[in-house]
Order: structure tokens, then C-alpha cells, then sequence
């Protein structure tokens, strides 16, 4: 992954060591990569508390609960609408 700290963001990328056709079933034709030719595979953003309370008041949500692992490096949060609330 490549990670800007400055964005909290982390990209994640496949590369092709090799020339090589891909076969994928479902897919009608074959797909071609290039030796050393990256693909793309995810966009992972990171938050901080601070950032979702703001992304769940401006999209009309609540924070109900929160749960995180024990170094505090990840967080699952529950939300609801808001109604009025604040």
C-alpha cells in the first residue's frame, strides 16, 4: 500500500511481474497486463473521531455507538438518523 498521511488515505495496488493473459470466468474476453503494470485494487480512507462526527452530522446521522480494537487503530461505528437530535 501507499499511504499519504496527509489524507489518510492508503492505496493498494497489484503489479504484474510478467506479461501474462488473464482468463476470468464471466468475463467474455481476456484481460492483458504488462510486466510491472499495476492495478489498482482498493482505496482505504482513515478517519479520525473528529472527521466522522463531522461526516455524520453533515449527512444527517448520529454516532450511537462505537467499538475499536485494544491499540485504538480501528473503529466500527454505529449510526443512526439524526431527527433533530444533536
Amino acid at each position: 500500500p501507499v499511504y499519504c498521511p496527509a489524507t489518510g488515505r492508503a492505496l493498494s495496488y497489484i503489479v504484474s511481474t510478467r506479461d501474462q493473459v488473464v482468463h476470468m470466468p464471466g468475463v467474455d474476453a481476456p484481460i492483458a497486463f504488462k510486466a510491472w503494470e499495476a492495478l489498482h485494487t482498493e482505496i482505504s480512507q482513515k478517519y479520525d473521531r473528529t472527521m466522522i462526527e463531522d461526516l455524520a452530522l453533515h449527512a444527517g446521522l448520529r454516532i450511537t455507538a462505537t467499538f475499536t480494537d485494544d491499540k485504538g487503530y480501528f473503529t466500527d461505528v454505529v449510526f443512526a438518523p439524526n431527527n433533530g437530535r444533536t
